[in-house]
């Protein structure tokens, strides 16, 4: 009876210092087991890429940034090359996404703050003269909602269908209460556009050309504009401006009253001013050292122009040769070009982003 107990007792020590052995150790000495919770951390983290990924997608960012410049849309037969059909705006909203673009919002634009995907071409959408074909309200059971078939209507159906595709456009408006017509004040159209992910934009009080103004009348269009957004808006900042027509202002001093100026007391400060169509004849990004604030580039979202200058034009020009794209690597932190390119970015525009060349 003893020997049985004992045999038995030996048994159970025996299982019980085999359950209390350590888990087996590989070669780098780590547990041969599977740590959920650090596996899910690393498969959540973003893909670092390799300079091979670089080669197979193209990267270049320092490529071509399109911003489109669009005016009022109409159902069909446009008065004008500026005027867009409905149609057509939503057929250039298909191939953007079909083709790998995604919008970005203006400041990111301007600070190159590129979040889009790796290999995708951000893209910015602007529309100027507050037409409210672009952008209008309508009162529905007593609370404004956005009318029907405006631009800003079909951006946000196309958002929903198209949750990747970005959503956002600026808006450069003129002076007085008028723009956007339809219901609402003028301050309720300004709130519900930058509440609902949108951007304003200075073009002019009066809209007048900008090489015929003294430098007196020149601040007063840019800064009574701004003085009116800011009182519909106290803690909207505008950053950006459109040139009437796209014309500048004939001397270089009077270009710095674009950026820097003052009107009624109050000084103003513009990052950007847009003419219109293409510069050199590049749509450079910001961070290019040819790159001028005060001669930003925009295409006119049409596809009439006999010499290419406008945006389907462009598009043609990048189907042929996409290596003019800009072509993101899907990391902010990061300006990613070929070694080739290193001497043409503006080191002081790009503040504390690294630099990687292939």
């Amino acid at each position: 009876m003893k020997k049985i107990i004992y045999i038995l007792a030996l048994m159970f020590v025996l299982t019980a210092c085999n359950n209390d052995q350590p888990v087996k150790q590989n070669a780098n000495n780590t547990p041969n087991t599977v740590n959920t919770e650090k596996e899910a951390s690393s498969s959540s983290a973003k893909n670092i890429l390799t300079k091979d990924d670089y080669v197979s997608l193209k990267v270049n960012e320092l490529g071509e940034i399109p911003v489109i410049m669009y005016h009022g849309l109409v159902d069909e037969n446009p008065p004008t090359s500026y005027q867009r059909t409905r149609a057509d705006f939503k057929n250039d909203l298909q191939y953007l996404y079909d083709n790998k673009y995604r919008v970005i919002p203006m400041n990111d634009f301007i600070n190159h703050n590129i979040k889009v995907e790796a290999g995708y071409t951000p893209v910015v959408i602007t529309f100027d003269d507050g037409e409210p074909s672009d952008f209008s309200l309508v009162e529905n059971n007593g609370k404004l909602v956005i009318a029907p078939d405006c631009a800003v209507d079909i951006l946000e159906k196309f958002a929903v269908k198209n949750p990747d595709f970005g959503k956002g456009a600026t808006f450069f408006v003129n002076g007085g209460e008028s723009q956007f017509k339809g219901a609402g004040t003028y301050k309720e159209r300004l709130e519900y556009l930058i509440n609902n992910g949108y951007d304003i934009g200075n073009h002019s009080y009066s809209h007048l050309e900008f090489s015929k103004l003294s430098a007196q009348k020149l601040q007063e269009e840019i800064g009574r504009l701004n003085a009116g957004i800011k009182n519909a808006l106290p803690e909207y900042k505008v950053v950006a401006l459109t040139y009437p027509f796209g014309i500048r202002p004939k001397t270089d001093e009077l270009k710095k009253l674009v950026k820097d100026g003052e009107y009624d007391g109050e000084k103003y400060h513009i990052d950007i001013a847009f003419r219109e169509g293409p510069s050199m004849p590049k749509m450079l990004t910001t961070i290019h050292k040819n790159f001028d604030s005060l001669n930003a580039p925009r295409l006119r979202g049409a596809d009439d122009d006999k010499t290419g200058s406008d945006l389907w034009g462009y598009l043609k020009k990048y189907e042929k040769n996409p290596e003019r794209r800009y072509i993101s690597d899907g990391d902010a932190s990061t300006i990613v070009i070929k070694e080739a390119e290193e001497g043409n970015v503006n080191k002081d525009s790009i503040g504390d982003k690294k630099v990687v060349t292939y």
